[in-house]
């Protein structure tokens, strides 16, 4: 198993990652925020420790943009250690928080509680099916009533994330975040102008698809259910 394991602090990383080395893991150092994004993105880890105080982006906003990326616990360590963090850290999607000073035995124990107790993940399905609409993983390839649509980077990646869950309402933040992998930060019209190109790609294929992206007023967007007569 991999653990990611990200700290500014070089001294701290070392030891954490000697004591998980002995008991059998293969460890992922990361030096701050975006090297933390990037390693838990391209490695995929089975486990993430993020330490609060990191350059760049701290670890209470990895937690929160990786929360929806990643099928893996995380630990976050500080050493702020009253209740207002650890509930905040908690309601990110943390599963444990660990203060500063810690022991590294006991990390590794706890470490090794959770992923006891972890089910084994499941490898997605190739192929993601929505009435007419396909979308094939493996080749990157969409078809709406067996025409492919011709996507275009991130309008792939759109199409991908509401088709994985119809009727699910994302957020502009959730939104850019998954897609682009960056903090969001009020990026409403680069999302927009790439949903407006969806829609008119969807309808192009099929005439009245592109309505299926709903805008939840107040909320996001979503693919919603799709109407009897789209299914045939």
């Amino acid at each position: 198993m991999r653990i990611l394991v990200a700290d500014d602090d070089p001294e701290l990383r070392e030891l954490v990652a000697g004591y998980l080395e002995h008991d059998g893991y293969q460890v992922l150092l990361a030096a701050d925020g975006n090297q933390a994004l990037q390693l838990a993105r391209s490695e995929k880890p089975d486990l993430i420790i993020l330490d609060v105080m990191m350059p760049h982006v701290n670890g209470l906003d990895v937690c929160r943009i990786l929360r929806d990326e990643v099928d893996c616990p995380m630990f976050i360590l500080s050493a702020r250690g009253d209740e207002p963090d650890r509930v905040l850290g908690l309601n990110l999607g943390a599963i444990d928080y660990v203060s500063k000073p810690f022991s590294p035995r006991e990390l590794v124990a706890r470490i090794n509680a959770h992923l006891r107790r972890r089910p084994r993940r499941s490898i997605p399905e190739p192929l993601v099916q929505v009435g007419p609409l396909q979308i094939d993983r493996v080749r990157v390839e969409a078809h709406l009533n067996k025409i492919p649509l011709d996507l275009r980077g991130k309008e792939w990646d759109l199409l991908l994330l509401f088709a994985q869950t119809p009727g699910r309402v994302y957020t502009k933040q959730q939104i850019y975040e998954r897609v682009w992998q960056e903090p969001y930060y009020d990026n409403d019209n680069t999302i927009m102008v790439h949903i407006r190109n969806l829609r008119r790609k969807l309808d192009d294929a099929l005439p009245g698809a592109g309505d299926w992206l709903e805008n939840i007023r107040g909320l996001g967007y979503r693919l919603k259910a799709l109407p009897e007569e789209a299914r045939s």
